[in-house]
């Protein structure tokens, strides 16, 4: 009873216990006496089990059985608290608030390594593929193809680059065989005139050098030119 009785006060507490309605303990004040009826009335005497408070007091009760007995606990806090104890009490208060900051800070490294992680691999891994994608296309390279195929935004991104390298690839093949088709007609054209004009200059330089001596035979002469170019 000493030790509940000093555990107590030092909490701000006075008590008094009955055992089968028979005073066996008490440390209340006529203070507690009267702060405990101010806030409870006649329920501190009647109610087997009480909790009531205003302001700074506080009334608990609590009756229970114990083999024949029966017993009977009321205590009153007015209000008044030993130093040492809220002291007691606030230490173990900073030690939570300490304790609840350090699982914060925990949770928040944690946090920021997952979401770095996930950042690292949903957002950084294809932007580099089109960063190289691109680099390939800007040295001319249109065959690679980007391996990027996540059901995403990038993975839409990624889809729709592919598409522009396959048209880029599509678009120069044709514009090279366009270019090859170029080449050869005026490859043709070229040999085509060379022919003729090699066909002018020798009946020219037939009729200069005096092979066609008489009318007649620069009038056939003229003719067969006449007929060539009809061929050609």
């Amino acid at each position: 009873m000493n030790k509940m009785e000093e555990s107590l006060s030092r909490l701000g507490y006075h008590f008094y216990i009955e055992k089968n309605g028979y005073e066996v303990f008490s440390n209340l004040t006529n203070d507690d006496k009267y702060a405990a009826t101010s806030v409870a009335g006649e329920a501190v005497a009647h109610a087997k089990t009480l909790t009531a408070s205003s302001y700074d007091i506080s009334v608990i009760k609590n009756t229970f059985h114990h083999g024949e007995y029966t017993f009977c606990i009321v205590a009153v806090h007015t209000g008044t608290t030993d130093e040492n104890v809220i002291a007691y009490i606030k230490q173990y208060i900073f030690l939570y608030i300490l304790g609840f900051a350090a699982l914060f800070v925990g949770i928040s490294v944690i946090t920021n390594t997952l979401m770095s992680g996930w950042i690292s691999r949903s957002i950084l891994v294809p932007l580099k593929k089109l960063h190289e994608g691109t680099k390939k296309i800007q040295e001319g390279n249109l065959d690679q193809e980007l391996d990027y195929e996540k059901a995403d935004e990038f993975g839409a991104v990624c889809k729709d680059f592919n598409a522009m390298r396959a048209y880029l690839k599509e678009s120069v093949e044709q514009r090279l065989e366009d270019e090859q088709k170029r080449k050869d007609l005026i490859s043709g054209i070229s040999h085509d005139l060379r022919t003729l004009l090699t066909s002018i200059r020798g009946y020219v330089e037939g009729l200069l050098d005096g092979i066609a001596s008489t009318p007649e035979n620069r009038r056939n002469i003229c003719g067969l030119f006449r007929c060539e170019l009809e061929i050609w």
